[in-house]
């Protein structure tokens, strides 16, 4: 039994000791621990130190500068491999953040300016005095380095910020911005130019744009983004370009899937298809836009349309009556069919005409009897008194004339149009369309007011139209208030007939029935008609974004109809594809009433647009100073 204890009594001893050395390691190893962190924050601050230090001699060797010092220096962009914040709250301390630890450094001289521009890496210092004893020191935005400057021809740049408020990618993307005028910018803004990404990353990507209409303040341009992703997106502008700069390949813009997207920007007799398909529309019936002064290398000053308002003189052998209505002068025949004379005369606001002004104007002859007697039918200027033809006779026809003078000598004092005939049949017409007044500005540039009597603007019928599947109509739309108060049925927009139940000779029309106020939109494939309508029936004298579109299958509500964006009629479609047969596509007017009222930037694809693309396109239009921003601009330097 004494061994026994003996035996327990030297095993407690040994662990007791055991213990005894863990602990004294512990403590070894505790205080060696506590000993390296302390060396190694006497390392980080002595690091922080020189960093500050760097600061303050570079403070120092400017204030003791002569007046208009400037130097840019670097600070180490990390610290012992690791990154830190430095900064100057208020301009007299300088405060560094590192590993979570803060540390503070107070400057001794004059407080430093425009602070927030420090930070690791390069910084820029300069001196500037406003006297010899009043002197300030800030730190500036250094300039950009040529190694991250696209283009050397380009002095300017900023980046542009746009927001998609969809939940879904939108590729090949044309997005829509309304850009300043910035002070360096061409007046015409030619020498502006997009590329993909952040101003300051290299290997950036030239974007397709299309410039539409500008002014002096501002331009809308047409962007090809090829992937707009979630939430902000940044592309670079680049510009102050003194030129020459090459033409933009507009067409580019528009991928395949556009089969025509008109801006109306042309402000001509034809107005130009962006995409490469060349869809240009014709306008028709009274629209014969009197205004292509550019095409005879004349500036738009230069062009005179004689206006309703201008009318000097009438007269008509067998009688007549005169009026004015939507902008047209109206002359209706109330003989007997007795032969007759007609004469307008068209002023130039009791101021006469110029050298080189262009006199232009459109005339509809709708004669019904023995036929105009052509020798003698015609438009010609006069002079001051005996009013003598100084321009040749321009001889008019049946239907639609386009008469045009250029003045070649002066004074000049109006426009003179005659008519003979024989055999007059009351109710002939002999009209002038004053179509200066049916161009209108709105905020996607301009666009045409069809005035209900014989606008309409006919596309042609080229393959790209002849759509048989999913297809996608998007217009802005601009309906009278009050529609109802005209009573007809309008033809807005597509191929064919339109309303439910009409002859069935198209594929896709966009029209307004006057029983119940509401929107058509109509497909066909040459048997069977389907129709979705507009839930809306109450329309103000404001713009509507209005899309239509039919997914291609018998899907449940694959035919939608979309008021600003939003689905306002839906309904399920049993056609499978849609005839590739009929007539032109035409705007205003086809075998129902003339539209009262505006359209603008028609497009049509031959695919379905999602419904984010169709929110996307309709808040950068209602919504553009929400969703796009501009960063700094930014100044080349050798």
């Amino acid at each position: 039994m004494m061994i026994s204890n003996k035996r327990g009594q030297s095993a407690f001893e040994f662990i007791m000791l055991l213990g005894f050395a863990l602990l004294f390691v512990l403590i070894i190893f505790y205080l060696l621990q506590t000993t390296l962190l302390g060396l190694q924050k006497d390392k980080n601050r002595e690091e922080i130190k020189q960093v500050a230090n760097i600061l303050t001699t570079e403070l120092s060797l400017a204030e003791a500068s002569p007046t208009q010092y400037s130097r840019t220096f670097s600070l180490p962009s990390t610290i012992r491999g690791n990154v830190y914040d430095i900064s100057s709250p208020d301009g007299r301390e300088i405060v560094i953040h590192y590993l979570g630890e803060q540390y503070v450094y107070f400057l001794s001289g004059q407080p430093l300016l425009n602070y927030t521009n420090l930070g690791p890496g390069e910084n820029s210092l300069r001196k500037r005095c406003l006297s010899q004893t009043d002197c300030l020191l800030e730190l500036y935005e250094p300039s950009i380095k040529t190694q991250t400057w696209w283009n050397a021809l380009y002095l300017n740049r900023k980046e542009v910020i746009i927001n998609n408020t969809g939940s879904t990618v939108l590729t090949s993307y044309p997005v829509f911005l309304v850009i300043p005028k910035a002070q360096n910018m061409q007046p015409d803004f030619g020498d502006v130019t997009f590329l993909n990404g952040r101003c300051n990353s290299s290997g950036g990507i030239s974007l397709d744009y299309e410039l539409g209409s500008y002014t002096s303040a501002s331009a809308y341009f047409w962007v090809k983004i090829p992937s707009l992703t979630i939430g902000e997106n940044k592309i670079c502008m680049y510009y102050n370009n003194p030129g020459p700069f090459s033409t933009p390949a507009e067409s580019a813009v528009w991928d395949k899937n556009f089969a025509i997207v008109q801006h109306f920007e042309d402000n001509s007799t034809i107005e130009s298809d962006s995409t490469a398909n060349n869809n240009e529309g014709q306008l028709g019936g009274g629209s014969g836009a009197s205004m292509p002064a550019w095409e005879v290398g004349l500036s738009p000053e230069t062009l005179k349309t004689p206006t309703c308002d201008n009318i000097s003189s009438f007269g008509a052998s067998s009688g007549s009556t005169i009026s004015i209505d939507s902008g047209r002068v109206k002359v209706v025949d109330s003989g007997t069919g007795s032969a007759g004379v007609y004469h307008l005369g068209l002023s130039g606001n009791d101021q006469y005409y110029s050298v080189g002004d262009k006199i232009q104007m459109v005339l509809d002859i709708d004669f019904a009897g023995s036929g105009l007697t052509s020798a003698n039918t015609g438009c010609y200027t006069t002079g001051v008194a005996p009013y003598t033809i100084i321009t040749n006779i321009k001889t008019l026809q049946q239907g639609t004339n386009l008469v045009t003078f250029i003045v070649t000598s002066a004074p000049v004092a109006a426009v003179t149009c005659r008519i003979w005939a024989d055999g007059m049949i009351p109710g002939s017409n002999f009209t002038v369309d004053d179509w200066s007044a049916k161009r209108i500005n709105n905020q996607l540039g301009g666009s045409y007011n069809y005035d209900g009597i014989n606008d309409y603007i006919d596309f042609g019928n080229d393959q790209s139209l002849n759509i048989s599947g999913p297809i996608t109509l998007q217009l802005w739309l601009k309906i009278p208030g009050n529609p109802s108060f005209y009573d007809k049925n309008w033809y807005i927009f597509g191929r064919g007939d339109g309303l439910s139940g009409a002859t069935t000779t198209g594929a896709y029309v966009l029209s307004y029935y006057k029983g119940n106020d509401k929107l058509y939109f109509d497909i066909d494939n040459g048997t069977i008609r389907n129709a979705v309508t507009t839930t809306l029936a109450s329309w103000t004298d404001k713009w509507y974004y209005i899309v239509a579109k039919w997914d291609g299958t018998k899907n449940t509500y694959g035919l939608k109809v979309y008021v600003d964006s939003v689905i306002n009629g839906q309904s399920t479609s049993n056609l499978d594809f849609l005839r590739t047969d009929g007539p032109s596509v035409r705007a205003g007017y086809r075998s129902l009433n003339y539209y009262n009222g505006s359209i603008d930037e028609i497009r049509v694809s031959n695919i379905a647009r999602s419904d984010d693309w169709i929110q996307q396109d309709y808040q950068m239009v209602e919504n553009q100073d929400t969703l796009v921003s501009f960063g700094t601009e930014e100044n080349k330097i050798d």
